[in-house]
């Protein structure tokens, strides 16, 4: 990433604003009630004046907790398809060629982006394109320590845009929500979908790109330029 580049991206965080994402809107309303509830049963019994303030104050830092774990900052870009950007927060954990076997099946510069409990859970369009496919899987599976049965959800995105790059986008988790239909137009840095519970994100990019990031580095959605696309 050029010096310039890393100026206009700077610029853009600091630029950011503080969100409600939607898809948090119902979870915060239901805990604040649960939290009221409880806490409003709690002030009638006879519990001491110390355990209740500890429990109003991990009421609150638990409530307040939640609200941050949904914020979706204001990040605008103006469309340009010679870039790609990250489609999340988070950190990449590895940087490969392999073949994307769902929809294009060639190969491709696979980016995995993985994303903590602090990150920002939004997923936003990498790049403007048509959607040519879209497919949302519900997999069931075993945790082996206590061989408790639960289940990932993955959706998957493939576009192509008006210049022809091609994409694949891939997101995996606990809980997830994709707005993405097959034939609608969707514009670059737009929100695309919401982690709610979940810690991973892979985006399928041409081998001919100029790709300007590596393994370990930490990206920030609609902000890092991922790649430089030449078609």
């Amino acid at each position: 990433m050029t010096i310039k580049e890393l100026i206009v991206n700077t610029t853009k965080l600091a630029q950011k604003k503080f969100r409600l994402h939607p898809e948090g809107k119902s979870i915060i309303a239901n805990m604040l009630s649960w939290l009221l509830i409880a806490n409003g049963i709690l002030f009638f019994l006879s519990i001491s004046n110390t355990i209740l303030t500890i429990i109003y104050i991990l009421s609150i830092a638990a409530f307040l907790s939640l609200i941050y774990y949904f914020r979706n900052p204001e990040r605008k870009v103006i469309p340009d398809e010679k870039y790609i950007y990250a489609p999340v927060d988070g950190r990449i954990t590895s940087v490969t060629e392999v073949v994307e076997p769902e929809y294009f099946k060639k190969k491709f510069v696979r980016v995995e982006i993985s994303l903590s409990l602090t990150d920002i859970h939004v997923l936003r369009v990498p790049l403007s394109g048509k959607v040519k496919y879209c497919h949302f899987q519900l997999e069931d599976y075993r945790i082996a320590w206590h061989q408790l049965l639960s289940h990932k959800e993955s959706a998957s995105v493939g576009l192509i845009s008006d210049t022809g790059t091609e994409i694949f986008l891939k997101q995996t988790g606990g809980a997830i929500v994709s707005y993405a239909n097959e034939n609608n137009y969707i514009n670059q840095g737009n929100d695309l979908g919401f982690i709610i519970w979940g810690s991973s994100v892979d985006l399928f990019i041409p081998l001919s790109a100029d790709i300007r990031v590596k393994a370990g580095e930490r990206v920030v959605g609609n902000i890092t330029i991922l790649a430089k696309a030449t078609s």
